[in-house]
């Protein structure tokens, strides 16, 4: 016998210990939806924890187009439908997601490559896999320096095995969907799902006590893209001029099926309920605390000239509020490829046995590889290199394999139109409207409480590499080339432009945490009369290198995603409960 004589003498009820239970239900939408819907909303029950492993789950349905052409994108997959999600408790927005396409693809898909694929893609359906050349031709990169021999040791796509095969980037021939097509018969289609935990910041790493807000209704509402944000299409017309949009999907192609809520209560022993209950009691109530994260939108504008310093100080707010970190993400404006300016060659003249076109009035806004047409002008003839040669302008013509292209029956050339001059082309064919385009030479600082937080701009890209690691807690999992921008790696040609992985997947963030793990208490308080100031400054060169850089100049929209506390604090009151929420 083990117990003392006081414990022998104990009459009273003891409660037998009991293990938490997990309970699962499916919601449908409260809304009327059809298979054009684009928002939907849930009401869920005020029972139990809400675990962050509850998912939205839906599948994909093709409304237009053609049956085998259509499929989620290979970077973040269908974490891309999601545009914003909200959660409410009553009146109250506990978590306003806006963006969720993007910030949650940063925050969440930053994990090991066979996690990313295998684990993250079966819920998901990403699938972009990637391989190092082994010296074979490379469609798209012949254009000296850098021909075959030289592509040995690049990163490119495996297109056999990636979720799309993109073809050739001449025409796009051999371009196929290799896996998770989207039909018009839902019945064949991926159902996918997506956890809360990636939406809903406030539920990644804790559980939100539904029990406590019996006299509230817990509602959820998730508003979803259009399909040129997700998904690709690869039965459009291809125009054979290097353009990406051939394989964007339009907006109107694909609609949303058996969009579910799968949710996840975790039932608790009676004693942990009655503890939290308790909590409510006390003079400060029972506080919530979580991540909320507040978006910023700014504009940068076109550079006019090559390697033109341009600064900019965006203003961001935040004033009272606890900041933990900082990410900007830039994209330009024309990743959409949309045709800009015209050119006309006024006094411009060649003659069969030349490729060269003098007299061009301006290079500056002319890049290699666009489509090029007009009088005299061969079809599916394209831009090889655009330079300065003993002080005039000139642009050389190519085929679509690289080879020379002479003016077809000589003569004056006129009326020549270039195509998208400062898009980058098929560099963002694979993450379109994802993408965070870098710059080759940009840096930056941000003012916090009137201070500098580093002591010199940050300049380096190992160093941006390093700070934005800093925000995600661990290192940034991309391809090398994906992320660097600097002209070193430019030169280096790590991977073919056209493969769609260039510096098109950069980031810059800072940490504002002080050490202290915490939510509340763990980041930096902003002062009134000291607004938070993003410092940032580029440098973007035009591509007159060899007719195969990136030009960089073009105007960009300006995401920043701020990371803040954020407290619900729930009360009891003689009459029902109380809840408040921090701005």
């Amino acid at each position: 016998m083990t117990g003392t004589i006081a414990d022998m003498l104990d009459y009273s009820l003891k409660e037998v210990p009991q293990q938490s239970e997990i309970k699962t239900e499916t919601v449908e939408p409260n809304n009327a939806t059809t298979d054009s819907s684009r928002v939907f909303k849930y009401t869920i029950r005020n029972v139990g924890f809400l675990e962050g492993t509850s998912m939205l789950t839906f599948k994909l349905k093709r409304l237009s187009g053609t049956n085998g052409d259509l499929r989620v994108n290979l970077w973040n997959g269908a974490l891309g439908c999601i545009k914003n999600a909200v959660l409410k408790i009553g009146d109250f927005e506990i978590n306003n997601c806006q963006d969720v396409d993007r910030i949650a693809t940063l925050m969440n898909l930053n994990q090991s490559v066979l996690q990313r694929r295998n684990v993250m893609g079966h819920y998901l359906g990403n699938s972009l896999e990637l391989k190092v050349n082994d010296g074979g031709a490379v469609a798209g990169l012949t254009v000296a320096p850098y021909g075959t021999a030289s592509q040995q040791g690049q990163i490119i796509m495996d297109a056999a095995n990636c979720g799309i095969n993109y073809g050739t980037n001449a025409n796009g021939t051999g371009k196929a969907v290799n896996s998770l097509s989207i039909n018009a018969d839902v019945s064949l289609n991926e159902k996918f799902g997506i956890p809360l935990n990636m939406i809903f910041p406030c539920l990644k790493g804790r559980s939100l006590p539904l029990f406590l807000f019996t006299d509230y209704n817990i509602q959820l509402e998730f508003e979803m893209n259009f399909a040129d944000k997700f998904a690709i299409n690869i039965g459009k017309t291809f125009d054979g001029g290097h353009v990406h949009t051939d394989y964007m999907a339009l907006s109107g192609n694909i609609g949303f099926s058996n969009v579910e809520l799968v949710v996840d209560y975790l039932l608790p022993p009676s004693s942990v309920i009655n503890n939290y209950i308790e909590q409510t009691s006390s003079s400060g109530g029972y506080r919530f605390e979580f991540p909320q994260i507040a978006v910023v939108k700014k504009k940068l504008a076109a550079v006019p000239s090559s390697k033109e310093l341009q600064e900019v100080e965006h203003r961001l707010g935040q004033t009272g509020k606890e900041v933990h970190n900082i990410i900007q993400m830039k994209r330009f404006t024309d990743y959409k490829d949309k045709f800009k300016t015209s050119f006309t060659l006024g006094s411009a003249t060649t003659t069969n046995a030349s490729s060269t076109l003098t007299a061009v009035s301006s290079i500056d806004n002319i890049s290699a590889n666009a489509s090029i047409t007009g009088t005299n002008i061969q079809a599916n003839t394209f831009v090889k290199s655009v330079q300065v040669v003993n002080g005039d302008n000139q642009i050389t013509l190519m085929a679509a394999d690289g080879s020379a292209r002479n003016a077809s029956g000589g003569g004056a050339q006129t009326d020549v139109v270039i195509k998208n001059p400062a898009s980058q082309f098929m560099n963002r064919k694979i993450l379109q409207a994802q993408s965070i385009d870098g710059i080759d030479e940009e840096e930056y600082n941000v003012e916090v409480n009137g201070l500098d937080v580093f002591p010199q701009f940050i300049y380096n890209n190992a160093s941006q590499y390093d700070k934005m690691s800093n925000v995600l807690d661990a290192d940034m999992i991309v391809p090398r080339p994906m992320y660097f921008s600097d002209p070193n790696t430019v030169q280096q040609r790590l991977t073919p432009i056209t493969e769609g992985l260039f510096s098109n997947y950069k980031p810059l963030g800072v940490d504002l945490r002080n050490g202290n793990d915490a939510v509340v208490g763990g980041g930096t308080v902003i002062n009134s009369g000291s607004p938070l100031i993003f410092k940032y400054k580029r440098k973007p060169k035009t591509n007159t290198y060899q007719g195969n850089d990136l030009d960089c100049r073009g105007e960009m929209d300006v995401d920043y995603y701020i990371t803040h506390a954020r407290v619900v604090v729930v009360k009891k009151l003689p009459k029902g409960t109380q809840v408040m929420v921090s701005s």
